[in-house]
């Protein structure tokens, strides 16, 4: 069901709440707009102002549901540029199967969302107040639709995660769902990555001139990477180099450096999180199958038969068309589908993503004895961080940079 959130006739300023419809019955059988975006495939500019609109998601009607149900609430990815929250994106053929109820909220994107304008009408960051107002919604009104308005979960992808992190520490968020934050009551988390996320560096056919510019910005890559505006000595960028790269540096090389380059703060925020006093549940989703759609579709390289870029994950979460187009459904898709859905909604429901059934527990990590689930064709409980050798390199490369400035 598609629900209107809000509506803005103003530039860059917050959202209020929409008014009331005058007719008895909404007509939500038309999908929204997408807010305003330029498009990398078409190469146009989409989208509407007219975009802030929820989705409502029940596996029955509300009057056959007697108990209220866990809530599920997703954010997009996109790096706040792009993408949108419609049916056709993310639908939720799979996890409304597990009993819950699933809202995905749209958001402004770009100058409009986050444009700040330095004035006392805009302070900017108006996309994350559209998802707020979106979290406000659904506080006062699932309830309506039979979900719980006291075990609402926020989750995301990409920006779509970071938002929920932006959400944990604003004091705008605060008060509203229990899986923000609340005071003194300690939020389970569930935070994780693919193995091979540095694959959005490569986008389309991956030729020798590709790989050629790739290698020629590592200079560059490491110096943004480790936060400084340049590195002066060689030896860093050196080290580096000797660390990831044997001789000419290949394509599953320069994927494993861009993941530690650009999703490094993960690791930062792990040891962070790992020492407070709520349970951390910390996975690494390394399946390559039929339906990891960014690997397959994007980068089109049949020599990759293994491991999973950024966002491969999403096909296991929510049914696409386009994914599963031509493709017979069967294991071990099928196995890693009821896996991802299963501990997603679990934890959910209970704060803990294991359920009876599983064949591994999946135990929360801790500073003194870290572990990570892998989620692949089977699931796995390691013992450790992900990627510790890598990261120890790095910390240790922080260190050698700053003696060398």
């Amino acid at each position: 069901m598609l629900v209107v959130v809000a509506l803005f006739d103003i530039f860059q300023q917050a959202p209020v709440p929409a008014d009331k419809w005058n007719d008895d019955i909404f007509d939500a059988s038309k999908a929204a707009q997408p807010c305003v975006q330029f498009e990398v495939f078409s190469k146009m500019v989409v989208g509407s102002e007219d975009c802030l609109y929820l989705n409502v998601y029940s596996p029955r009607p509300p009057s056959s549901i007697t108990s209220p149900k866990a809530v599920m609430v997703f954010f997009h990815g996109g790096g706040f540029v792009r993408g949108s929250a419609l049916p056709t994106s993310f639908p939720a053929d799979y996890l409304i199967n597990y009993d819950v109820i699933l809202v995905t909220v749209a958001y402004r994107l770009h100058a409009l969302g986050f444009l700040n304008m330095g004035t006392a009408n805009n302070d900017g960051n108006c996309g994350l107040r559209d998802q707020l107002l979106g979290l406000q919604w659904v506080q006062k009104n699932i309830q309506k639709f039979g979900g719980d308005p006291n075990n609402v979960t926020i989750f995301g992808e990409s920006a779509g995660a970071s938002s929920v992190h932006f959400h944990m520490l604003s004091p705008l968020s605060k008060e509203h769902p229990r899986e923000l934050i609340k005071k003194a009551t300690p939020v389970p988390v569930v935070v994780g990555l693919n193995n091979k996320e540095g694959r959005l560096a490569f986008f389309g056919d991956i030729t020798d001139n590709v790989l050629q510019s790739l290698e020629d910005s590592i200079d560059s890559l490491v110096a943004h990477g480790m936060k400084l505006e340049f590195v002066k000595s060689p030896r860093v960028c050196n080290h580096v180099k000797k660390f990831y790269f044997k001789d000419k540096p290949t394509k599953e090389e320069i994927a494993d450096l861009y993941t530690d380059m650009f999703f490094r703060n993960f690791y930062e925020a792990f040891d962070f999180v790992t020492t407070s006093t709520f349970p951390v549940y910390v996975y690494e989703f390394s399946f390559y199958g039929h339906f990891n759609w960014y690997t397959k579709t994007l980068m089109r390289d049949p020599s990759i038969t293994s491991g999973a870029a950024h966002a491969d994950e999403l096909p296991y979460l929510f049914y696409r068309e386009r994914y599963v187009e031509g493709v017979d459904f069967a294991e071990p898709e099928l196995t890693v589908i009821n896996n991802m859905c299963t501990m997603w909604t679990n934890f959910a429901k209970t704060g803990n993503p294991t359920s009876t059934g599983m064949n591994c527990e999946w135990k929360p990590s801790t500073s003194d004895a870290p572990c990570y689930l892998q989620i692949d064709s089977d699931l796995k409980l390691l013992e450790g961080k992900v990627l510790s050798k890598r990261m120890d390199f790095w910390n240790a490369l922080s260190k050698t940079a700053s003696n060398e400035e």
